[in-house]
């Protein structure tokens, strides 16, 4: 922008915040007169609440732009407020609106007055416009249009040449001596026509290139919008992989610490085996011992044993806790890498929605390209039609005679165009057409195989999970049986011990029963417990327990009552022990129920799921091949049904042209033939033979309506007579159910129209008689009767008992056919060819077929009709 604009902007700043109330107006003023993008006014819109706001970042948007966009401004100022308006006019004078856009160039080009005008002025032409603004980046699009406009310039100084030279060869004007060889009135008004058509040609290509420009302009701002868009994707697109390279790195974190994990599980394990193989020496060496059976190294025996006992319990405890803390860090790495694999699918699905809008921005970018590329041939066609145009002019100027051939040649041309663009057309749409086709199988093939990929990791996961399932199962199972071991072990120890126990001590024998009942219950309680390493220790417990009891018993013989207190308080010792271990015992058995019933609900719910996937999948398939199976079907019904439609209306429309044609051609035999026995015989004598009626037929006529909406046609008249001699305008053609039928006949001479007398009128005149009418269109009509007398004959037909008369009409109102064994062949009066005048005392004239038909369904008991029998000449053929 200008710095003296920028300054007014900034000097009437808060005035513009303050006293504009409108902003959404401004805007959308801004955006149409093109100073402000499609994206910029959005901007505007969304990002602005109050008016003051939208205000500012209006005039911040303006004063950023390179180009000066002041006279927009001032145009769009004025139609939200003319006070602020005037004051930036008084500063600065009055606005050029001319110059700065694509519609100051648009302005330039010659309007329908500027160049109706040039017929009557003999100035020089109207100087060269300005050359537009840059439409796009490029500098080809730049060049391509300011080719089009010197272009169109040059066609609007020839034109205007033409018309000058047209106007001075014209009757009205003075200069006669620079006017050519006057020739008859109907080639000048013919040479004006052929004028004024190319003079509408060039408005129209006019039109067309104003059209274009504002398609290409259109098209720029598009791809700028998409360019933006699509570098904004690519940026969030790069975001994203950088997110997902981080949740990356996080997830192989997290697969070393639980391989970190997993080798100390390993090196527990170890020791755990080490603590048996120790337990397996100190079973050997008591062995030893009880086979020696010295007491000072049982002593020294069970001291080490307790040490090492006592060892071996604070190992355990510190290798407890390690355990639960590293199974406490397990846990959590899991639940982490569960929330990073769903972090990551959310990921990859935005990455998706990024990809897809990135075709789409290559989709309109094509779109944009196509556009260049229609505005190019509009630009070729544009050449063509000045360069046809510059031939005219030389042809015109070397012999007026020869431009209906160039008319004729420039038509051609134009038709040609128009059948090409119309091919082009077809073509598009047929594209378009496959591409959108191609476009759904596309997604639905995805969204198959989508659905495929996530029925596939479902059954990878629950494999795995089962694997893992039956592994954890193993593993417990074997530890289970070497507990299981361990506790018969220690049991078979244990009775052997209490064997030497009771041999000594018989004074014991109620501790050593409770002591038993107590033991017993241990066992069981063992039994049911899934933790192998307190079994071990508490089986080791109760062994050295019973060794310290043997010792003391055979040490202390005689003070039975100290041991009987000591075995006391073990007993109770023990017994509540045993209540403990019980009560744990429950909560696992209840814990291990519940995890047991809910392990069995989830394999039961996982198979069902399966089966329902499966069942699913299956009737997919199903549907889906019914489906092609019914398209294919349909298909081919639908190509035989219109291979028989095209045949039925083929073979119908030969059929009814060999009709009408040997309608037409009897016709004429038969005029011919009353033609010349006319010119043969006296007239006296072929007054009865050959005689005229006049009719007044009323047609309803509605706007915009034809001959063919009518539906009648009609002959040429003056230039080719329809029949030999007459030379008046005769009905050629009547189409069965439109307005005309029953109402006007083939061979109808037409005398007046609307009061406008038809007589030596040709064809066309006729028709714009006919089409000038609105309303109620009366045409007085002339027909010829048959060669014959007109026997006007009254028929009465009894209906009793019938439901209908059996009587059959055609157009005109004659009888067609007689229904065998009908009323009316009962009553014999009734023959096919006679005409009805009356139905049941109602006339029948200017009616139609319906009517008529309709009026013999309503009678119930009897029928009265008048004909008109008529008495065929034998001329007649």
């Amino acid at each position: 922008m200008q710095a003296k604009h920028k300054e007014l902007l900034e000097k009437f700043y808060p005035n513009f915040v303050e006293d504009i109330s409108d902003a959404d107006r401004l805007v959308d003023t801004l955006v149409q007169s093109e100073a402000l993008s499609q994206s910029e006014g959005f901007e505007i819109g969304h990002n602005c609440t109050s008016n003051s706001e939208k205000v500012d970042l209006l005039l911040k948007i303006l004063l950023r732009k390179e180009r000066d966009y002041f006279s927009e401004f001032c145009s769009a100022l004025q139609t939200v407020n003319s006070r602020l308006h005037g004051m930036l006019v008084s500063e600065t004078g009055p606005v050029d609106h001319t110059t700065g856009s694509t519609y100051s160039v648009l302005s330039t080009m010659p309007s329908d007055s500027e160049s109706s005008s040039s017929l009557s002025s003999l100035g020089a032409p109207a100087p060269a416009s300005s050359p537009p603004p840059a439409l796009l980046d490029s500098p080809l699009v730049s060049e391509k249009m300011e080719t089009v406009l010197f272009q169109l310039r040059q066609v609007t100084r020839e034109r205007d040449e033409l018309r000058k030279r047209l106007a001075l060869s014209s009757p009205g004007t003075t200069f006669d001596d620079c006017r050519p060889n006057s020739k008859t009135g109907h080639d000048y008004e013919r040479l004006k026509l052929q004028c004024m058509k190319a003079m509408a040609d060039l408005q129209s290509l006019q039109n067309q290139h104003s059209s274009t420009l504002k398609r290409c302009e259109e098209a720029a701002k598009k791809a700028d919008f998409y360019h933006t868009l699509h570098s904004r994707m690519v940026s969030e697109q790069s975001q994203m992989k950088e997110e997902l390279e981080l949740l990356r790195q996080d997830n192989i974190q997290l697969v070393r610490e639980h391989n970190h994990v997993k080798q100390a599980c390993d090196d527990l394990r170890r020791l755990h085996e080490e603590d048996q193989r120790e337990v397996a020496e100190m079973r050997g060496l008591h062995q030893q011992v009880m086979r020696e059976g010295s007491s000072e190294v049982l002593t020294k025996l069970y001291d080490s044993a307790v040490d090492k006992f006592e060892a071996l319990k604070s190992d355990y405890e510190t290798l407890r806790k390690r355990y639960n803390d590293n199974m406490a860090s397990h846990n959590a790495d899991l639940s982490r890498l569960d929330q990073t694999e769903e972090e990551n699918h959310q990921l990859q699905k935005q990455l998706e929605v990024l990809l897809k809008q990135r075709d789409a921005a290559f989709h309109y970018q094509q779109q944009y390209s196509s556009s260049i590329r229609r505005f190019d041939s509009t630009q070729q066609e544009l050449s063509k039609a000045a360069s046809q145009y510059k031939e005219l002019q030389r042809e015109m100027e070397r012999l007026q005679s020869e431009t209906t051939r160039l008319k004729t040649q420039q038509l051609k041309a134009l038709k040609d165009c128009d059948k090409y663009k119309e091919e082009r057309d077809s073509v598009m749409c047929e594209y378009r057409l496959i591409m959108s086709e191609r476009d759904q199988v596309i997604k639905e093939v995805d969204r198959l195989q989508s659905g495929l990929e996530a029925a596939q990791d479902k059954l990878r996961n629950s494999s795995s999970e089962r694997r893992v399932a039956n592994e954890e199962m193993e593993a417990l199972r074997q530890e289970l049986s070497s507990a299981l071991v361990d506790r018969d072990r220690a049991i078979c120890e244990k009775n052997e011990l209490l064997e030497k126990y009771c041999h000594e001590a018989k004074d014991k024998a109620e501790a050593q029963k409770e002591l038993s009942q107590a033991c017993k219950d241990m066992d069981t309680v063992r039994e049911e417990r899934d933790v192998a390493r307190k079994e071990r220790t508490e089986a080791i417990i109760q062994r050295d327990q019973l060794l310290r009891e043997y010792y003391q018993a055979r040490q202390k013989q005689d003070s039975a009552t100290l041991d009987m207190e000591r075995a006391n308080k073990e007993i109770d010792a023990l017994r509540k022990q045993c209540e403990a271990v019980s009560q744990e015992l429950k909560d696992g058995l209840q814990e291990a129920e519940v995890a047991k019933c809910r392990r069995d609900w989830a394999f039961q719910e996982r198979d069902k799921i399966v089966a329902e996937r499966e069942s699913i999948r299956t009737l997919c398939d199903n549907l889906r091949r019914e489906r092609d199976r019914a398209v294919s079907d349909l298909a081919d019904a639908l190509r035989n049904l219109d291979d028989t439609r095209k045949q039925k209306n083929d073979s119908a429309r030969e059929l009814k042209e060999i009709k009408e044609k040997m309608e037409t051609q009897l016709e004429r035999e038969a005029r011919f033939h009353q033609l010349m026995a006319h010119s043969s015989h006296d007239s006296a004598i072929d007054t009865d033979s050959i005689e005229w009626e006049t009719e007044v037929v009323e047609l309803e006529k509605q706007r915009d309506m034809d001959l063919k909406a009518l539906g009648f046609d009609i002959a040429e008249g003056v230039n080719d007579p329809y029949l030999p001699g007459d030379i008046g305008v005769f009905v050629s053609k009547v189409d069965k159910g439109s307005i005309a039928e029953g109402r006007l006949r083939v061979n109808d001479w037409l005398l007046k129209v609307n009061d406008v007398d038809l007589t030596n009128k040709d064809r066309k005149q006729v028709i714009k008689a006919v089409l000038s009418g609105e309303g109620v269109l009366n045409m007085v009509v002339r027909r010829r009767k048959s060669l014959g007398a007109r026997v006007v004959t009254p028929v009465q037909i009894n209906l009793s008992g019938s439901k209908e008369s059996g009587i059959g009409l055609e157009s005109g109102v004659f009888v067609a056919t007689l229904a065998p064994g009908s009323p009316a062949t009962r009553e014999g009066a009734l023959t096919i060819g006679d005409r009805l005048l009356a139905i049941n005392g109602i006339a029948v004239d200017n009616k139609s077929l319906s009517e008529c038909e309709s009026l013999l369904r309503s009678c119930r008991d009897s029928l009265s009709v008048s004909l008109v029998k008529v008495l065929r000449s034998p001329l007649r053929p």
